[in-house]
């Protein structure tokens, strides 16, 4: 083996100087250098593995000399590829580990029902209070959803309850308001005029007013008799002093006669009795009821042409007449005997007397 040894080879000037030929092999020996001050631009093959990571200077290497697909997960360092690196909708779902995309990696408002499986979502999902009625679906909820006993009256709708969704005897008097005609109270007086009552008005419900129908309760009343014997003129028509009232309802009966009161008009039912005395020789008697100061009504009770011995003899009448406000009425009588009185004693109390009441209808 030939050896050259010189510190220095130099190609002539303006020319390049070729060392070896074709198929040539030159041996760095091992622990010698072979220093590079310059540049190297090696045309030919280089050996695979013969330029170690020492050769290589700091950030000398960039995409262009890689080969496509010659970096694999080992020649990268952990949390080396930051999201800069990473192109645009280059990340799908082969490239995540199980369970690995956390709440944090999940922007606001990102996921829709297109990224749920059928089914995957159940209460535990679900933040309480979270789902509101515009996300629920129309008819979703379905009774198997409801829970016992939580549907209040917040949740009915005014009027949704009709009678299919009622169970039999399930509306007891309790339920009802007290404005429903019931029988949960009583009612332990006389009905007032506005108390109302339900009627079938050709089978559809009315309520009617109690005064509407409850018929009148005959008032104005009155009712008065004498308290002492009346001495009388004979064959003189005479007004029956009656000093005791018993019965007197719209105060409407004063100076021994009663006056038909305000808004009482109508149809009067009057009656009077006259216990009168003769001294035995009394031959007519005369019962009359007078209207405004005139006979309304009179009767013939006894009358003879002789004297037949008479002593007391009780006359009565009665008559039916259509007043109004203001009317008055009173009761006269006339006796034809001497020694004359109407009558009033412990043997006949209350035998002389004067009544009237308006008729219902």
């Amino acid at each position: 083996m030939s050896e050259v040894k010189v510190n220095k080879i130099s190609p002539r000037t303006g020319t390049a100087t070729t060392v070896g030929d074709s198929g040539d092999t030159f041996t760095v020996p091992s622990g010698a250098n072979l220093v590079v001050a310059g540049t190297l631009n090696p045309s030919g093959t280089i050996t695979a593995g013969s330029i170690a990571g020492t050769a290589i200077a700091d950030n000398a290497i960039d995409s262009d000399h890689y080969t496509d697909g010659s970096i694999d997960t080992a020649h990268i360092a952990n949390d080396q590829i930051t999201a800069a690196l990473i192109a645009d909708n280059a990340i799908d779902s082969d490239m995540y580990v199980d369970g690995s995309i956390d709440n944090a990696h999940i922007a606001d408002d990102a996921i829709d029902s297109e990224h749920y499986a059928d089914g995957s979502i159940d209460t535990a999902h679900y933040a309480a209070g979270s789902v509101d009625t515009t996300a629920l679906g129309a008819d979703a909820v379905t009774a198997a959803k409801i829970a016992d006993d939580v549907v209040n009256s917040e949740h009915l709708a005014a009027g949704g309850i009709d009678t299919e969704h009622l169970g039999a005897l399930q509306v007891t008097g309790a339920k009802l308001n007290t404005d429903v005609i019931s029988a949960q109270t009583e009612l332990a007086s006389a009905p007032a005029d506005a108390d109302e009552f339900m009627v079938s008005d050709g089978g559809v419900l009315k309520r009617i007013d109690y005064s509407l129908i409850k018929g009148g309760d005959n008032t104005p009343f009155f009712f008065a008799h004498s308290s002492t014997s009346q001495s009388v003129t004979s064959a003189t028509w005479t007004k029956v002093t009656l000093g005791t009232e018993l019965i007197d309802t719209d105060s409407a009966f004063a100076s021994d006669r009663f006056t038909v009161p305000s808004g009482k008009d109508g149809k009067y039912m009057l009656q009077g009795s006259l216990n009168t005395y003769g001294n035995n020789d009394t031959t007519k008697v005369f019962v009359a009821i007078y209207k405004n100061g005139a006979v309304l009504a009179t009767t013939y009770n006894f009358m003879t042409n002789t004297d037949q011995d008479v002593r007391h003899y009780t006359a009565d009448i009665t008559t039916i007449d259509d007043a109004s406000a203001g009317d008055y009425y009173e009761i006269y009588g006339n006796l034809v005997g001497s020694s004359l009185y109407f009558s009033h004693d412990s043997a006949t109390p209350r035998s002389t007397n004067f009544l009237g009441y308006k008729l219902i209808g």
